[in-house]
């Protein structure tokens, strides 16, 4: 397949296939379904010279790769490298360490069957982190922007082409693009699509209709460069001002109630064929002249090279919708959130989106708001203020809640319902987010 040429058509046939068909090998369709997430940190010390932790394996100093890399053997992980860079930590159970450009660590989960497993396996991997604390005296904060550091200072951590082209490309863009590269941190949470065609569509329109509120109730980015943003969730309006050719909502939110999955496949084979090339490993560090799409390259080939299937595979790994689809949902709103509070957005979805029910409650609140949802867009990195966010998260936060608990307990277990129920209480009912809990701590030298 990968020597294959493409057309509309064998595009169109394998975003069907690869994207909106359930992966049941991987993600199988149990009584609940499964769900993993990709968590963000940043690593710092506070020393005299107060400087970012460098992280490539090069450093004479301190490798924060080459010390995690040891921890992690500890547990028998495997060192996966890129050339003589270093790739991945992979644990036996398939979740990973990995690092992204500005030094962020990221944990990527394995898909688990049940919320107390993903709780146990993040733990079993934040434990690696804690003796690296103790020993060390780095520390690892969860923040949706990097409360201490401008990009400047951190620089692109990761000299990889593929980081190298993207940095580039932004740019071109705005001033944002290094700063979203180097000093943002987000929670992913990855779910399964369903079982079947209708619940396929409402969770695909459900998780790209909860956006603006997930931003908001999440909200966890009021410091970047040790300045007050005088947003609440900076990092989604870092996002806000990126390429709106590769972010976003992927389809156009009209007509909610009649949209049917060929539809979806239709808006996501739109968002492929207009997004602009990046970067293409057989050309290297070549640059393409803005924007010259994919559906350009499958029309004139460059240095008589057509697209492929990998190349295409490489072009979707670049595109950075909310939602993005991968055979399941990977939701990618969500600001980075302090350990205590770290699951609350995959127990939020959890509870919307795997109780059939509360979907269906969820469909109709958010289909009768989806006219308003630029607004939403547009207010949501301030958090809870807007009467417009304010009072369906509320309401959106109850669902979750009453959803969690018509799951069955072996999925549930017993951490998620009264952490859920203490956020909600503690913040969303008090119109709050954790951002202003942070900003308090920042004011009074706490943090």
């Amino acid at each position: 397949m990968s020597a294959d040429f493409l057309s509309q058509d064998t595009v169109n046939e394998w975003i069907k296939r690869e994207l909106f068909q359930p992966k049941k090998s991987i993600y199988p369709t149990g009584e609940v379904g499964k769900i993993g997430i990709e968590l963000e940190a940043f690593p710092y010390t506070f020393s005299k010279e107060n400087k970012p932790i460098p992280v490539p394996l090069n450093d004479q100093n301190f490798s924060l790769m080459d010390r995690l890399a040891s921890l992690s053997q500890e547990k028998r992980a495997e060192l996966i490298y890129g050339g003589s860079q270093l790739d991945k930590i992979l644990f036996p159970n398939g979740t990973s360490i990995q690092f992204e450009p500005g030094g962020q660590v990221e944990i990527a989960t394995t898909p688990h069957p049940s919320l107390s497993e993903l709780e146990a396996d993040l733990e079993s991997k934040q434990q690696i982190f804690d003796q690296l604390t103790a020993e060390n005296q780095i520390h690892f904060g969860q923040y949706g922007t990097n409360p201490w550091f401008q990009n400047s200072e951190i620089g692109l951590q990761l000299q990889k082409p593929r980081y190298q082209a993207l940095e580039s490309y932004l740019d071109k863009i705005s001033p944002f693009g290094r700063q979203m590269m180097r000093q943002t941190c987000s929670l992913h949470v990855n779910l399964d699509l369903g079982e079947n065609e209708e619940i396929q569509v409402k969770r695909i329109l459900v998780s790209n209709l909860l956006v603006p509120f997930i931003a908001a109730i999440f909200a966890n980015s009021a410091h970047l460069g040790g300045k007050a943003t005088g947003k609440l969730s900076y990092r989604r309006m870092l996002w806000q001002q990126l390429d709106p050719l590769r972010t976003g909502l992927f389809p156009k939110l009209e007509n909610i109630k009649s949209i049917q999955i060929e539809d979806l496949v239709q808006a996501y084979e739109k968002l492929i064929w207009n997004a602009p090339l990046v970067f293409v490993p057989d050309f290297g560090s070549q640059e393409f002249s803005h924007p010259f799409t994919f559906q350009n390259w499958v029309e004139n080939p460059i240095q008589s090279t057509s697209p492929n299937f990998n190349h295409l595979k490489n072009h979707c790994s670049l595109l950075f919708p909310e939602v993005r689809m991968k055979g399941f949902l990977e939701i990618r709103t969500a600001d980075s959130l302090p350990r205590k509070w770290q699951l609350t957005p995959a127990y939020f979805l959890a509870g919307i989106l795997y109780s059939n029910r509360h979907l269906d409650e969820a469909f109709e609140l958010l289909a009768n708001l989806s006219p308003k949802i630029q607004q939403q867009l547009d207010l949501c990195t301030d958090g809870l203020k807007s009467e417009l966010l304010f009072q369906p998260a509320k309401e959106l936060m109850g669902i979750a809640i009453h959803g969690l608990k018509e799951l069955p307990e072996s999925f549930v277990g017993k951490k998620s319902i009264p952490v859920l129920t203490e956020f909600s209480e503690r913040f969303t009912q008090k119109r709050l987010t954790v951002a202003e809990e942070m900003i308090y701590d920042f004011f009074n030298g706490k943090t």
